[in-house]
């Protein structure tokens, strides 16, 4: 009787003491998942559990190997002009050396050099567009100079005006003809000082033609104060109107 009380205890005991069964995909280590060629991860097989488990040019991503973003081992695995630099892809260029004679690297691209950068660098008759040498136009966009405007009881030029006048200078350098510069106002103030704002006008503008390479001697002023109004009315849309310098070929 004593013997299998003995025998029964330990069965048991072996009962008790021995492993459960795990089943896949659940593991406790390596082992409950090298069947499969996977990886014990947070107690579930995976496919990964470090970058070392993937192939070259993928990494372990919450247990799954995906590809590396950018990851080539040649050109033609990158796209556009992308080049592959240490298993990376970026920029086709870094400097001047990785372009063609005629080329210069900008912004990581090869781009081919401008011919010239001002009109100087162009033959006579030519100018410098886009950085390229063509024929002048100047008879096209100087026949009919658009006027410049000014804001209220002002007579400092204003960015857009600046921007205007670098062609009217270009066109005055070009011609060689005398041009006239007319200073304009709107209807508010007494005549007396809108004739002088408006050569006050005239003037500013003149100086900086000049200042962009015009002969002085070719660029008159007068002003007409608010007598020769572009558009009538009183609204302030009218009134920017009236607010400007015309230009006239004399």
């Amino acid at each position: 009787m004593n013997n299998w009380r003995v025998t029964a205890a330990i069965g048991i005991a072996v009962i008790l003491t021995a492993p459960a069964c795990i089943e896949y995909p659940n593991c406790e280590n390596d082992d409950h998942c090298k069947e499969k060629g996977e990886y014990c991860l947070n107690g579930k097989c995976a496919q990964c559990r470090t970058n070392q488990h993937c192939d070259e040019g993928n990494r372990c991503v919450a247990g799954a190997c995906e590809k590396i973003p950018g990851w080539c081992q040649g050109d033609d695995g990158c796209t556009g002009r992308q080049k592959c630099r240490n298993n990376e892809c970026g920029a086709e260029c870094l400097s001047n050396d990785e372009c063609a004679a005629n080329e210069e690297c900008k912004a990581g691209q090869c781009q081919v050099k401008p011919s010239c950068v001002v009109d100087a660098d162009c033959p006579a008759g030519q100018e410098c567009r886009d950085g390229g040498c063509v024929g002048k136009v100047a008879n096209a966009r100087c026949d009919n100079l658009e006027p410049i405007y000014f804001d209220f009881d002002e007579a400092a030029l204003r960015a857009d005006g600046r921007e205007t006048l670098r062609n009217h200078a270009e066109c005055a350098k070009d011609r060689g003809a005398p041009l006239q510069v007319e200073g304009h106002c709107d209807q508010r103030g007494t005549e007396d000082y809108n004739l002088a704002l408006g050569e006050k006008r005239a003037r500013a503008t003149r100086d900086y033609i000049v200042q962009l390479g015009a002969k002085k001697s070719a660029v008159s002023v007068i002003s007409y104060g608010e007598s020769r109004p572009a558009k009538f009315g009183s609204s302030e849309s009218v009134f920017q109107l009236n607010r400007r310098c015309e230009f006239v070929w004399k």
